[in-house]
């Protein structure tokens, strides 16, 4: 069960029901959002959903009771395989239904066939056969119903005919020594994605071997570096946060499950530069890249300045499986705040967002940077890189100031702050 209110989600836990069927879920609160999946091996799964605040088609209260028929459910399979034929073991098999649920303004049907088949807790791992089979899929009755629903909501009709050349599942891969790959997609010549192929559990997925990023951090007497941070991402995942991380063992290696080539590859639709659209009304609006693009490497650890590694090191071209990173020593980063009256100014935030031209907010926390100044109003970073670093310097009271351009010294730098009005503080 998951529910929302103000203050965001809250997964409200697993719930298993006794033996004549029933559980019970305790909320507390106001809740502006609850749903609920009902999940059994051999069975469909069912899920049921309210949200209140739904400006296009309001869903009603919270009822105080549900009654959720589970039916049996029917079996899909078939064999993973790489591009050889020869079986995967240990892949991860993800289904979910093409479509289904309730779409725009339709009246929301509770309960409702789940689109997830599998959760990510549960997936189904293939045996040393490459094979794997799931039980709880819907009939074909079933899934051509939902497919007359989304068909309904699009304003036309839809045959049986259409129905068979679709796609009802898309069934998704994942392996440590291979791409991720979505289905239908990607098969053998000759084959065929059906109905039949599935339900005989006979069908073939193929899987491509993905690109191997790993290497070793040295230190500049060619040391090994253990416990480094290594993350792996582009331009616009160092701003969110949402790049790939590990970290270097005993002998300083490091490695990041294999990725897809197009990863590495700059195009019009994964740049890392916020794509421009513009709205009906002419007014800009900012889209992140369809595509994310893996094209920096930097590593972060305490001691040694922030190193990162740009394309064109990072191409699919490159021998990515023995990169060798060797750090420098880092340098003294030092800032003094006083006030206009020259007193010392306490607990200064300070947000390093780049460094030369790498992103860098979110690996500050992430690389355990400092982000504050002491009780005396004095900061030192005393292993920053020799690079000019751009700064946002901001404490409740006083104007925040943005430095685009700070240089390292070797004595602190004294930045004066502005009080604000009293009656402009704190809006």
């Amino acid at each position: 069960t998951r529910r929302g209110g103000q203050h965001g989600w809250t997964e409200t836990g697993t719930i298993q029901t006794d033996a004549t069927g029933q559980a019970r879920v305790s909320l507390t609160g106001e809740s502006t959002f609850f749903s609920i999946k009902c999940a059994k091996p051999a069975y469909v799964p069912q899920y049921a959903r309210w949200d209140l605040r739904n400006p296009i088609a309001p869903q009603g209260p919270i009822p105080e009771k549900l009654v959720v028929i589970m039916s049996p459910g029917t079996k899909i399979g078939g064999v993973i395989i790489d591009r050889n034929g020869n079986p995967i073991a240990g892949a991860e098999v993800h289904v979910n239904l093409s479509w289904g649920g309730t779409i725009g303004t339709q009246t929301p049907k509770r309960p409702e066939i789940s689109r997830e088949l599998t959760d990510g807790s549960d997936a189904i791992v293939t045996d040393e056969a490459g094979r794997w089979s799931l039980n709880t899929a819907p009939t074909d009755e079933k899934l051509f119903e939902l497919y007359q629903r989304t068909c309904a909501y699009l304003g036309r009709e839809c045959t049986r005919e259409e129905f068979r050349k679709s796609h009802p599942f898309r069934i998704t891969l994942r392996h440590p020594d291979y791409e991720d790959s979505e289905h239908p997609g990607m098969f053998l010549p000759g084959t065929k994605w059906d109905f039949a192929a599935l339900r005989e559990q006979t069908s073939r997925l193929v899987m491509t071997p993905g690109i191997l990023l790993a290497g070793k951090i040295l230190d500049e007497n060619s040391e090994f570096v253990p416990d480094a941070l290594v993350v792996f991402g582009g331009d616009f995942d160092f701003h969110t946060g949402q790049f790939d991380e590990t970290r270097t063992d005993e002998q300083g290696e490091f490695q990041f499950p294999h990725r897809k080539t197009s990863e590495f590859e700059r195009t019009a639709d994964n740049n890392p530069a916020m794509r421009a659209f513009r709205l009906s009304d002419g007014s800009p609006v900012s889209m992140p890249p369809q595509r994310r693009v893996f094209d920096s490497l930097v590593v972060v650890a305490p001691g040694w300045a922030p190193t990162p590694i740009n394309a064109p090191k990072l191409a699919p071209g490159n021998k990515l499986d023995e990169l060798i990173v060797q750090l420098e020593r880092g340098r003294r980063f030092q800032l003094r705040f006083e006030d206009e009256s020259g007193a010392p100014v306490p607990d200064v935030d300070v947000l390093i967002t780049r460094i030369g031209r790498t992103p860098f907010l979110a690996l500050q926390q992430a690389g355990g940077v400092p982000m504050q100044s002491d009780d005396e109003g004095f900061y030192e970073w005393s292993w920053a890189p020799n690079q000019n670093l751009k700064c946002t310097i901001s404490k409740p009271g006083y104007r925040e100031r943005t430095y685009e351009d700070l240089r390292l010294y070797d004595i602190p730098v004294t930045i004066v702050l502005e009080r604000l009005p009293e009656e402009t503080a704190g809006k």
